[in-house]
């Protein structure tokens, strides 16, 4: 209690320094605490609901030995059928579903999610009201709310069970509300849960779950006791090569892959965890950064208080007290540091979550600092303490008593290798890694910012729907279709109109079927690998898209018509090189030709950072999609939303809106991982910038201060003021230039490590290189000139007097 107490004097004596330092380190500590509590909340929090997770798996379909794909029902019913290291398999669709839920004639869209009868079991997840789904094998037409549906929808109403409401205009009835807390067990929230029995209700005739071709679902099942997930992972593969040999069209080349469950099954999980660990990567070199620094403080407080250790030690205090007792200063500094970066950690999350864009659907993420963030906190300001704080106590405890009682002046000391240097070069290299590393992200964030879309979004407004949703059909659908784009196209303000199945920049790519080059041989291996839409004739320009060749779609491309089709310039070029695309003729899985009769400029489909990519439009005419989207090119800028959906309710109030926006607004959300990567990079390296400068401020001060007498020596022989400054600027630049080849270096391997997660930001660049390079040396020379200028501004003789 003695050293304790001893310690805790020390530091509140300290006005000056124990501020600075409990600073430094909370500000390293709470952007690291941050960035660790959003991905706990990812990839490491249990999912609410779920019992015994670690016993749960996901189960996916692997192609040609790699990937975590979706595979077909009745795969899923041979996996489910013959496995022996399950206690039982679930099936559920991965992903948004849109859905329109009437309660007493008032449609409302909501996120539906398809699982099997049997998906709660095999979860664990208890019911807070009701029962599971019934497990019949007959189509049932029952569903399950979630808890937060339940509240938000029926006003927490008990009597909502046995209640008969509309999903997609088919009678439905509510048998059980899902327990506070779960909304799914996958990223994605669910409003409520329907077997897959229902599919036959609602899309009579569907071949969904008939073919295995049919690619939709993933797995969840349940290790028996015992069993690993090795053993389970051998004979899901012995089983998918029974089903390969046995159903060689659809199954050839897949095998299925076991992996531990998770909110982002799969690859997902792997992109995410591979970001994070870039995050953490940033995070993490900041804090070390800050640590660096307040150990070059340690080191300097230490080497003032040479006098005090001597004295303690000459009264008897050994050199394991001393220690101790410095040691112990240290780590209630990092504590300390903590503590407070803990609050800070807090507001860097609630910032976070308060200026993320609004998601086009909910997720079942919320980040927030909870005790084991705290612990976290607390855990690495320890390590901290330890790794960084021995080191300063055993130098400073590394005294003659004799010589440091006769005199409070220290040697300078010329080593370029010292203790404090070496702790200054970790911290200059790691600031400019990290200075580099912002400069390569926020490069990449304004050359995808302004990299051509192949489309203008100024002015475009889009509204999707569900035609389900209000009781259409594959026979009603199409001819509600044309009346209401007739109908909107001719609105006020409306310059074009048109239908599409894609959104552009949705980051999801569609398929409706195979598709093969005419006269080439109808095998996987000649397959055409493209991205599809189905968009009405006006598309092109609605979206401002312009066509390079041939013609647009007409009224005239009806399904009783020539099947036509328009491609862009990647397609053509990559299909028939050097050829002309117009006149081509394709074939679909059906066997029905298809010609080319246009080709359009290339465009950005998914993502602005993606490579040139096939696309492949058709007119919505011929092939019917009950999802599509209606986009709207305006005048002005005043928006047509309201009345489209006046128009909505005149013709079909019982069809929800799915979504409504401008499309630039969406399109924004497309730089998402761009803007939180150079976000986290940005604020990591001007911490560290800053943090640079203190301790070469520091670094210097310390040293020029402790040559005071040498100086006056100096300047009493004849030396000038500007000479003595560069005499002392030499130190820091040598100094520096080997922390500038350090942190060049680690800056190489970090953008190698923001590459490989984010697409199109650069690995390496030598104008940002040279730049941060330069710009950093600056800083330096300015952060040890002011201190320089301080020391060597001093009178002669008093230096002299002064000892």
């Amino acid at each position: 209690m003695s050293t304790l107490r001893i310690s805790l004097r020390s530091l509140f004596k300290a006005r000056a320094f124990t501020p600075l330092a409990i600073a430094t380190i909370a500000i390293g500590l709470g952007a690291t605490t941050a960035v660790f509590s959003i991905v706990e909340s990812l990839l490491l929090r249990d999912r609410p609901g779920l019992v015994d997770e670690r016993s749960l798996v996901d189960i996916g379909c692997s192609r040609n030995g790699s990937g975590f794909d979706n595979f077909g029902w009745p795969d899923f019913l041979d996996y489910r059928a013959q496995n022996t290291v399950f206690t039982d398999v679930a099936a559920a669709r991965f992903g948004y579903q849109s859905a329109g839920l009437a309660v007493d004639g008032r449609a409302e869209d909501a996120h539906a999610q398809m699982v099997s009868a049997n998906y709660f079991p095999v979860l664990g997840t208890r019911l807070a009201l009701g029962r599971n789904f019934a497990p019949s094998a007959d189509p049932v037409p029952e569903i399950i709310l979630s808890y937060r549906y339940w509240q938000r929808r029926f006003n927490g109403d008990p009597a909502v069970i046995g209640r008969a409401v509309l999903y997609n205009n088919a009678p439905v009835t509510i048998v059980g509300v899902t327990e506070l807390g779960f909304d799914g067990a996958s990223i994605v929230s669910a409003d409520f849960w329907a077997p897959f029995s229902l599919l036959e209700t609602l899309e009579p005739g569907s071949t969904l779950l008939q073919k295995r071709a049919n690619a939709f679902l993933m797995a969840v099942a349940r290790l028996k006791p015992g069993v690993t997930l090795a053993q389970a992972q051998a004979e899901m593969s012995l089983l998918a090569q029974r089903l390969e040999k046995a159903y060689p069209e659809s199954n050839k080349g897949h095998g299925a892959v076991v992996a531990p469950s998770s909110r982002l099954p799969g690859e997902m999980r792997l992109a995410a965890a591979m970001a994070s660990t870039a995050l953490f990567l940033l995070t993490g070199l900041a804090l070390a950064v800050a640590c660096a620094n307040v150990a070059g403080l340690l080191l300097a407080r230490g080497a003032a208080r040479r006098r005090e250790l001597a004295v303690r030690a000459a009264l008897g205090a050994t050199r394991g007290r001393l220690i101790a007792q410095l040691l112990g200063e240290h780590l209630l500094l990092f504590l300390a540091g903590g503590l407070v970066g803990g609050f800070i950690a807090v507001w860097l999350v609630n910032t976070f979550v308060a200026v993320l864009p609004s998601l086009p659907i909910a997720v079942s993420v919320h980040p927030e600092i909870n005790p084991l963030a705290f612990a976290f906190c607390l855990g690495i300001a320890l390590l901290a303490g330890l790794a960084f704080g021995l080191a300063p106590a055993l130098n400073s405890t590394r005294i003659d008593v004799l010589a440091s009682l006769r005199s409070n002046e220290q040697p300078a000391g010329g080593r370029i290798f010292s203790l404090r240097n070496l702790f200054l070069i970790l911290q200059l290299s790691l600031s400019l890694a990290l200075l580099t590393t912002a400069g390569l992200l926020v490069k990449a964030l304004g050359k995808t910012a302004l990299t051509d879309p192949g489309f203008d979004a100024r002015h475009v407004e889009f509204v999707r729907f569900d035609f389900r949703s209000g009781g259409l059909t594959k026979e009603t659908g199409p001819a509600f279709a044309e009346e209401f784009l007739a109908r909107a196209a001719a609105l006020p303000n409306v310059r074009a109109a048109a239908w599409s199945v894609a959104v552009p920049l949705d980051d999801t790519g569609r398929s409706f079927g195979e598709l093969w080059n005419a006269g080439s041989e109808r095998s996987r291996e000649n397959e055409i690998n493209t991205d599809w839409n189905l968009v009405s004739p006006a598309y092109f320009e609605t979206l401002g898209n312009p066509l390079v060749a041939g013609r647009s779609f007409t009224t005239a491309d009806l399904a009783n018509t020539t099947r036509v089709a328009i491609v862009n310039e990647t397609f053509a070029r990559r299909i028939w090189p050097g050829q002309d695309a117009l006149g081509q003729t394709l074939v679909n899985e059906e066997g029905q030709t298809i010609a080319i009769v246009g080709v359009a400029r290339d465009a950005k489909y998914r993502s602005l950072g993606e490579p040139p990519r096939n696309m492949f439009f058709v007119p919505s005419a011929q092939t019917y999609h009950h999802s599509p989207a209606l986009f709207v090119r305006l005048r002005d800028g005043n928006s047509i939303l309201p009345q489209v959906r006046t128009l909505l309710a005149q013709l079909l109030p019982g069809l929800p809106v799915a979504r409504a926006e401008t499309l630039e607004s969406f399109a924004a959300t497309s730089l998402l991982p761009y803007r939180i990567a150079s976000g986290v990079a940005a604020g990591a390296g001007a911490l560290s910038l800053l943090l640079a400068g203190m301790g070469v401020y520091g670094a210097t001060l310390y040293r020029a201060t402790q040559r005071t007498r040498e100086f006056g020596v100096r300047l009493a022989l004849g030396s000038t003021r500007g000479q003595l400054i560069a005499l002392v600027l030499r130190g820091s630049l040598g100094v520096a230039a080997i922390a500038i080849g350090l942190g060049l270096a680690a800056s190489f391997g970090l953008g190698q490590v923001v590459k490989s997660f984010l697409f199109g930001a650069p690995g390496a660049d030598a104008v940002v290189f040279l730049g941060t390079a330069g710009f950093f040396l600056a800083l330096v020379v300015l952060a040890a000139w002011l201190p320089a200028r301080r020391a060597t501004r001093v009178d002669p003789m008093v230096a002299l007097r002064a000892e």
